[in-house]
């Protein structure tokens, strides 16, 4: 065999005769080289490169799979991949092929559910066969071409048996009711057929985020009455798993907004802190109607802002160019404040350490709204103007400036980011639209559920568990950053990847992997690169609107958050597997994404030293 001998040895002018062995390795930049596989693992199929070894890996992590080989195997009609297992109890000497009974059946379900947690789409096999054995050649490897040969003769019978079809008919008539109910649901949310999703489908192949899962989350509660979290969502993400745990009844309750009872903000801050509060306000005139906390991130806004030299902080501003009439649109505006208690709160600073600023809610606040009859020249000025005309004190810290010009009408909003997030704020300004063209808004959500929610969360278990994804971190230096002699400023990179969009979809799609953990890999990976460090830590901003809140999803009040993400590349030896991790993590801070970073900060044992650098 000289064709396969010169293929296997190779003549390298200074370290002579080479065997080539197969093995798959990376050269590390210390000079080792780690082995990750072999190249006869990676094969391809239905255009698809893919791990036999990761496939094999995955099969050996249950109990009921004693051993298994994974093989290409070429059928009368197509390509099959197709896994070859010895169920636990029936290894023998001899190989044969079992015909799988109804025990099997069920491990091969539990396969398949297993399968498709761990691996993209394209590489859960199309069929697991049962073997009593593995065969193997006179040299002790796996008879590849005797699986091959044996798995190209199964009949349609014999392939219908070892096969699951994870999005067909088949997989959907055997719904029960729930999951029917669940299945609805989610095709609604995603707008797709219900034929493409069966039991054990991926929510994220399917394109679900945590976006739209908080949509699929109110569609559940709201039209078959289960109350399911988000977080339960994303880390039960089949129809199968997810009717298993509404059936084991841990789905906690959602917090109704109708729900106005004195919270345990109260007791924690001190009656005397609130009165206070009254008091100083009711001196300017001012009557306050409730006393609320602060979230996390208003807390870290108002410090930062607490300056001599920080009163603009955090003040943004948007110009809307409108056709209509000024009257009507100030009307609209004066029903949003009266409509929403974040449009009429104020900001108080407190001798609490827990609670150092509270949001006061005005029982009746004057419209802030400026009309001129002119124009200026420089549109972009009024924006982009650094200097925020100063908010009376004590008053909610936002206005509006309208400037009129014949039918054209210019809106200036200047807004404390304390006040909104870019839900809120998308809420805020349709809900202005629909009163502007006469149409009945439902009742309006109330902020303070969200606000008792967020202080029922244990701090305890919130301190473990970033205690825990924090431990032995060290926040490293931007060294070039530290030592450079430019000004702090602005600016931006722009730069074409040379992928579109449909293709990265698509690779979220195979991979059941979401946008945020792609791009927080890739910042992970920019960060190491800046730092010169594999272990890096940065800032992720949570929406806060997965909490089970009652109509949390139509909340004019911000509910946003910054978490520390922290994560080690050098323990991630793919894209793929980076990419994973993130997307697990972020699932897994879910149940603790209200903590304060303040707190987290406090608990990380950094000495001093920031996680994050603004």
């Amino acid at each position: 065999m000289p064709e396969l001998t010169e293929s296997k040895i190779i003549n390298h002018p200074k370290y002579g005769r080479i065997y080539r062995s197969g093995d798959l390795g990376r050269l590390l930049p210390d000079g080792t080289i780690l082995i990750q596989g072999r190249t006869d693992d990676q094969r391809k199929i239905r255009g698809q490169r893919i791990e036999l070894g990761e496939i094999s890996s995955r099969l050996l992590e249950i109990p009921n799979v004693q051993d298994c080989a994974i093989e290409i195997v070429k059928t009368t009609d197509k390509e099959r991949l197709m896994a070859f297992w010895i169920p636990v109890g029936h290894s023998k000497d001899v190989y044969t092929v079992l015909h799988p009974d109804k025990s099997m059946q069920e491990i091969m379900t539990s396969i398949f559910a297993h399968l498709a947690d761990h691996l993209p789409v394209y590489m859960i096999p199309d069929a697991l066969v049962p073997v009593s054995a593995i065969p193997q050649t006179t040299q002790g490897k796996i008879d590849r071409r005797q699986l091959s040969r044996d798995g190209s003769m199964l009949s349609v019978e014999d392939l219908n048996a070892c096969s699951q079809d994870f999005a067909g008919d088949k997989d959907i008539t055997e719904l029960s009711m729930k999951e029917t109910h669940l299945l609805s649901a989610l095709a609604d949310t995603l707008s797709l057929p219900s034929t493409s999703i069966g039991r054990s489908t991926s929510f994220f192949a399917l394109g679900l985020d945590s976006v739209s899962a908080i949509r699929f989350a109110t569609k559940l509660r709201t039209q078959h009455g289960y109350q399911a979290d988000v977080s339960h969502i994303l880390k039960r993400s089949t129809i199968a798993k997810l009717a298993a745990k509404l059936d084991d009844g841990q789905m906690k309750p959602s917090v109704s907004s109708k729900n106005d009872t004195v919270s345990s903000f109260e007791a924690a801050i001190g009656l005397d802190i609130i009165e206070s509060v009254i008091s100083q306000l009711r001196e300017q005139s001012q009557i306050v109607g409730q006393v609320l906390p602060c979230t996390p991130l208003q807390e870290a806004m108002l410090f930062s802002a607490s300056g001599p030299e920080q009163s603009s902080a955090y003040r943004n501003k948007t110009l809307f160019r409108l056709q209509g009439k000024p009257d009507k649109l100030k009307a609209s505006w004066e029903a949003m404040m009266k409509r929403h208690g974040i449009l009429r709160t104020t900001f108080i600073m407190t001798e609490s350490t827990r609670f150092p600023f509270v949001q006061a809610v005005l029982s009746e606040s004057t419209l802030p709204w400026e009309e001129f009859d002119h124009v200026p020249d420089d549109l972009s000025a009024l924006v982009h103007d650094a200097k925020s005309s100063e908010t009376p004190e004590y008053m909610p810290p936002w206005k509006i400036q309208v400037y009129k010009s014949g039918p054209v009408i210019y809106l200036l909003l200047e807004m404390h980011h304390a006040l909104y997030d870019a839900n809120a704020m998308a809420n805020l300004l349709q809900e202005v639209e629909e009163l502007y063209e006469d149409h009945e808004l439902p009742a309006p959500v109330s902020f303070k559920p969200f606000l008792d929610h967020m202080l029922s969360a244990s701090l305890e278990q919130a301190d473990e568990f970033f205690t825990a994804q924090l431990r032995n971190f060290v926040p490293k230096p931007f060294e070039r950053m530290e030592h450079s002699q430019s000004k702090h400023g602005f600016g931006a990179v722009v730069a074409n990847i040379g992928c579109s969009s449909k293709t990265v979809e698509e690779f979220l799609s195979k991979h059941s992997t979401t946008m945020l953990g792609l791009t927080q890999a890739m910042w992970a990976k920019a960060l190491s690169a800046a730092q010169g460090y594999s272990d890096v830590c940065f800032g992720n901003v949570v929406s806060g609107r997965t909490v089970p809140v009652d109509g949390i999803e139509s909340l004019v009040a911000p509910c946003f958050n910054t978490l520390p993400v922290r994560i080690d590349l050098s323990k991630h030896q793919s894209n793929l597997r980076l990419i994973k991790a993130l997307q697990g993590g972020n699932v897994d801070a879910l149940p603790h994404q209200l903590t304060s970073l303040r707190r987290i900060q406090g608990q990380a044992g950094t000495g001093g030293r920031r996680l994050l650098k603004y």
